[in-house]
């Protein structure tokens, strides 16, 4: 193991550290450019680390064992490469090997799409609408779904792999930006209702970019509601 590999990860991320501080997008308090500051930490104990064993090399015994130093930074490596492109992006697993599938199995599978900013806020709403019916059958927890409803939830789930292709800008303002302009939307239909906001941002020389920040959305309920009221 060389310092040249860890001096290589050093460099692109001093270079965001300096970036982040020239546009003033990494105070302090930001959360990505302290991310950045504890990946430079880390290589600065890694060097350390390696360069001990380099000093001691001659007495290393033969069959020394370097593979959590080579682990650390291939996984450093692998951060780095996926913080270049500062993207949001998600990963779904495959529950299709479930021997059973209930009540409590779905609820399960849909507790696990994690997505606090609401950007998978429709797929999330087609799953929740398939546990809905599930409720209205008075379906118990650990009761077999039928056929018909595992066919369905099946077909749904093989959907979820599009997601992997999904990739979000995390940074949604444009350099020399010079106003910034928050609009919200809304809707409502007999099954769902949900709102979204997005961000437009200007520069200088009048160029746009229109980003989503955030969304909620809800299921109807079970009661009938009118759609004004929703």
């Amino acid at each position: 193991m060389e310092i040249t590999s860890l001096n290589r990860l050093r460099g692109p991320l001093k270079a965001k550290v300096k970036k982040g501080e020239l546009f003033g997008t990494g105070s302090e308090q930001s959360p990505s450019l302290l991310e950045v500051k504890l990946q430079l930490n880390n290589i600065s104990t890694l060097r350390d680390k390696i360069e001990s064993l380099r000093k001691d090399y001659y007495s290393l015994p033969a069959d020394v064992d370097l593979s959590e130093t080579e682990n650390e930074l291939e996984q450093l490596e692998d951060r780095l490469d996926k913080t270049e492109h500062d993207t949001f992006e998600f990963s779904v697993s495959d529950p299709a090997n479930n021997s059973v599938w209930t009540k409590r199995t779905i609820l399960s599978h849909i507790a696990r799409i994690f997505d606090p900013m609401g950007l998978l806020g429709p797929v999330i709403v087609m799953a929740k609408l398939f546990m809905e019916t599930l409720w209205l059958v008075k379906r118990d927890w650990d009761q077999p779904l039928l056929e018909i409803e595992i066919r369905n939830w099946k077909k749904f789930v093989f959907s979820l792999k599009a997601l992997q292709g999904i990739k979000v800008q995390r940074f949604v303002l444009i350099e020399n930006y010079k106003s910034l302009e928050l609009h919200g939307f809304s809707d409502a239909s007999e099954k769902a209702f949900g709102a979204a906001i997005y961000l437009r941002c200007t520069n200088s020389s009048e160029q746009s970019s229109m980003m989503l920040l955030c969304s909620k959305r809800r299921i109807a309920p079970i009661k009938l509601i009118s759609i004004p009221r929703l």
